[in-house]
C-alpha cells in the first residue's frame, strides 16, 4: 500500500458498487453533507454499529494518546491537516491552496485528481502548513479508519476544482470518524480554519507561500501609483 514515492494510491473495492457512487452520496454539491443523510460505505456500517453513532472511539493499533512526534524532514505530520500552495491560484488568492490529511503515523493522503489518492507525497509540492487535530475527538471510528473510507470513497470520484476537491477529500475523512461528534465538515469550514488556526512549516515556508502574491501586488500597485 506504500508506494514511498508519491505514486496514487490503490485502493481496495468496497463490497457494493452502490456505495461509493458519487451519484448516491447525498448531501452538497461538496459530497460532503450529514452523515446521516447520505448512505454509508460497507465499512462505515460495519464500524457504526460496532461503535455506534456520536460516543468515544477506542483508538486503534498504532494511534497514541498523545499526538505523534512531527517530522517536518520527511513531511509526517501525525493526526494532521496539512496545505501546500496552489501554482497561480494561490499566487492571486493566498488563502487557497491543496489541503491533505495525515493517518496516525503522518504519511499525508490528498484528492490529488479523478479518482487518485496519493499516498506520502502530496501534488504540487510537500506542506507549508499543518494543523494538529486530537484524535481522541473522533466519536465514529478511530482517526485511521475515517481516513481509510475517506481515502475510499473519494478514489471513486471525480475531482472538481471548485465543488468536490481536496478539501472535500479532508472533510470527508473527518465526517466519516466525526470528529468532535460533528458531520457537516466542508470546504469552507477547513480553508479557514486552516487560515486562522494553522502553524506554518518554517518561515522559509511562509516566503514560499506569501512571496508570488506580494510581488503580483507590488507590481499592480507600482503600475498604478508609480507613474502618478
Amino acid at each position: 500500500m506504500d508506494t514511498g514515492d508519491g505514486t496514487p494510491l490503490k485502493m481496495r473495492e468496497p463490497e457494493s458498487p452502490e456505495d461509493d457512487r458519487s451519484g448516491a452520496m447525498g448531501g452538497d454539491a461538496s459530497g460532503i453533507g450529514p452523515a446521516r443523510s447520505r448512505p454509508t460505505t460497507s465499512l462505515s456500517r460495519e464500524l457504526i454499529g460496532q461503535y455506534g453513532p456520536h460516543k468515544h472511539v477506542p483508538l486503534g493499533p498504532g494511534e497514541q494518546e498523545l499526538v505523534g512526534t512531527i517530522d517536518k524532514s520527511r513531511s509526517r505530520y501525525p493526526y494532521a491537516i496539512v496545505w501546500t500552495p496552489l501554482p497561480l491560484i494561490t499566487w492571486l488568492i493566498p488563502f487557497i491552496g491543496h489541503m491533505g490529511i495525515c493517518d496516525s503515523e503522518g504519511r499525508v493522503y490528498d484528492f490529488a485528481g479523478p479518482y487518485m489518492i496519493n499516498e506520502d507525497g502530496m501534488a504540487f509540492s510537500e506542506p507549508t502548513r499543518y494543523l494538529t487535530l486530537d484524535p481522541s475527538k473522533a466519536t465514529r471510528t478511530t482517526w485511521n479508519q475515517g481516513v481509510d473510507i475517506g481515502n475510499m470513497v473519494y478514489s471513486k470520484r471525480m475531482h472538481n476544482l471548485c465543488c468536490d476537491n481536496c478539501h472535500s477529500h479532508a472533510a470527508r475523512c473527518l465526517d466519516e470518524m466525526g470528529y468532535l461528534g460533528f458531520s457537516n465538515w466542508n470546504m469552507v469550514i477547513l480553508c479557514f480554519w486552516m487560515l486562522f488556526a494553522g502553524r506554518w512549516v518554517s518561515f522559509g515556508k511562509m516566503v514560499q507561500s506569501w512571496a508570488p502574491f506580494c510581488l503580483i501586488l507590488g507590481v499592480i500597485l507600482v503600475l498604478k501609483y508609480g507613474t502618478a
